[in-house]
C-alpha cells in the first residue's frame, strides 16, 4: 500500500490516504460471485443484508465459497456493520458506474437539433454524441462550442425531445461541481486561473486543473459571475433566474462587457439582464472583486 503524496507545504491535512495498487483492487472483480455480491448489495435501499440473506440472494450453495468471497470483497467494495454488510463508497460508485453504462456500454445519438439559435451568430445549434461525450454546435460559425461527458446509461434514459434539457441539468451539475473545487472525474482538488486566449471571441477564459489527475475544464470567464451566490441572488430578487434558462440560452438573454487588462492578467465584466447589471473583476487566480450592482429602473 502506498501513502497519499504529502500536502503542498503551507497546507494542513487532517489524516493520510493509503492507496492499493489498482491492478490488486480490480483484481478482485473478476469472480462471477464476487460481481453478484455487489449487484445484490446495490439492489433496492443502501441498508445492510445479513449474511443468511445475502448468501441466499447471491445463490451460491457452498457457504464457505461464498464466504471466502465476501471476505475477499471486505474492506474494498464491502464493509462488514452492525446488522450485516453493505457497500462502501467504493462500492456504490462503483455499481452507478454499472448502472450507468460507464464500464459496460457504448451509445450512439442521430445529431439533434437544439431549438436556440447560436449565441454568437444566431445559427442553428446541434448536439452529437461521440466517445461518451456530448458536442454541441453551430452549423453556421465555428465560434461556438461546448464539449462535456455524458454518461451512456443517462442517455437512454430520456426520449429525444427531453435530452435537450437533460444535457443543461447535466451541464450546470458538472459546473457546480467544478465551481466548488471538485474534479468531476476523480474527485480531487480542483484550482482556477483566468488565462488570456487571444484567439477567441472572447479574450479571457477560466482553466481549471485537477491536482491529483490533470483534468482540465475551460469555461467563459463569463460563468464565474452565474456561480456567484451573491451575484446570482442579485439577479434572482430582480425575477432573472438563470438557473431558469438553459446555459447556451443565458448569452441571447444578456448582454456582456468585457474589459481585460494584461498587467497583471484581470477582466472587468458587465453582465446586463432585463435592465438589471452587475459588473465585477475577475482576478488572475480567478477571484471576484470589486462588485457593483446596478438596479434596473
Amino acid at each position: 500500500m502506498a501513502e497519499q503524496p504529502a500536502a503542498e507545504e503551507g497546507m494542513m491535512t487532517l489524516g493520510t490516504v493509503e492507496r492499493h495498487p489498482p491492478e490488486e483492487v480490480f483484481a478482485l472483480l473478476g469472480d462471477e460471485t464476487r460481481v453478484r455480491i455487489l449487484q445484490v448489495l446495490g439492489e433496492g435501499p443502501n441498508e445492510p443484508r445479513s449474511f443468511s440473506t445475502l448468501h441466499e440472494a447471491v445463490g451460491v450453495e457452498d457457504s464457505g465459497q461464498f464466504n471466502y468471497h465476501l471476505r475477499k470483497m471486505t474492506d474494498h467494495f464491502v464493509r462488514k456493520v452492525e446488522g450485516g454488510y453493505e457497500l462502501t463508497l467504493a462500492g456504490r460508485q462503483l455499481m452507478g458506474a454499472l448502472q450507468a453504462g460507464t464500464y459496460t456500454a457504448s451509445a450512439s445519438m442521430e445529431p439533434l437539433s437544439i431549438d436556440t439559435p447560436c449565441p454568437e451568430c444566431g445559427g442553428n445549434l446541434i448536439a452529437e454524441y461521440v466517445d461518451e461525450h456530448v458536442e454541441m454546435s453551430c452549423e453556421d460559425c465555428e465560434e461556438w462550442r461546448n464539449l462535456f461527458p455524458f454518461p451512456p446509461g443517462a442517455l437512454e434514459s430520456f426520449d429525444r425531445t427531453e435530452l435537450p434539457g437533460a444535457f443543461d441539468r447535466w451541464m450546470w451539475s458538472l459546473m457546480e461541481r467544478i465551481y466548488a473545487g471538485f474534479c468531476p472525474t476523480c474527485s480531487g482538488r480542483m484550482s482556477s486561473q483566468l488565462v488570456h486566449d487571444e484567439d477567441r471571441s472572447e479574450a479571457v477564459r477560466l482553466d481549471f486543473t485537477c491536482a491529483q489527475c490533470d483534468e482540465v475544464a475551460r469555461f467563459s470567464a463569463v460563468t464565474a459571475l452565474l456561480f456567484d451566490t451573491g451575484i446570482a441572488c442579485f439577479f434572482r430578487e430582480a425575477g432573472i433566474d438563470f438557473r431558469d434558462l438553459a446555459l447556451w440560452e443565458i448569452s441571447s438573454r444578456t448582454e456582456k462587457d468585457l474589459e481585460v487588462s494584461t498587467d497583471p492578467l484581470s477582466v472587468r465584466i458587465t453582465l446586463t439582464a432585463a435592465d438589471h447589471s452587475v459588473s465585477a473583476t475577475l482576478t488572475e487566480d480567478a477571484r471576484i472583486v470589486d462588485v457593483e450592482r446596478s438596479p434596473g429602473t
